[in-house]
């Protein structure tokens, strides 16, 4: 996901992985003129038969984007499932979703990209 995103945005922005240990600090830090935060990138296995998707947080990951969200802080999440993808920001990032929720994609596209970074 990292490598098909940084190809989308080529230049324009700044993207830096983030390795960490406690697993609680998302998985790209992104920079530009207009703003810059935090990437969270999920691969989602399965949606339950009621149509719920739980977004597979590590332990102590979601209250840390709660937190930085109390201080403005740009989160972003970008979700596969299967070959669709959807897009959640900041105070809309939950733990589950109901599938009618959600905007999915067939792509993640360059114009989807632009607008979410405000490139």
């Amino acid at each position: 996901m990292y490598e098909k995103l940084k190809k989308i945005i080529k230049d324009r922005t700044f993207l830096q992985r983030i390795e960490n240990r406690t697993g609680k600090v998302p998985d790209i830090y992104f920079a530009n003129k207009y703003k810059n935060g935090w990437i969270e990138l999920k691969n989602i296995k399965s949606v339950s038969r009621k149509g719920i998707v739980k977004i597979p947080f590590r332990p102590g990951q979601f209250a840390w984007i709660k937190k930085h969200l109390g201080f403005n802080s740009d989160i972003i999440l970008i979700c596969t499932i299967g070959k669709q993808w959807f897009i959640k920001f900041g105070h809309f990032i939950k733990e589950e979703y109901n599938i009618s929720e959600l905007e999915l994609f067939n792509k993640l596209s360059k114009s989807i990209i632009e607008i979410t970074l405000s490139i």
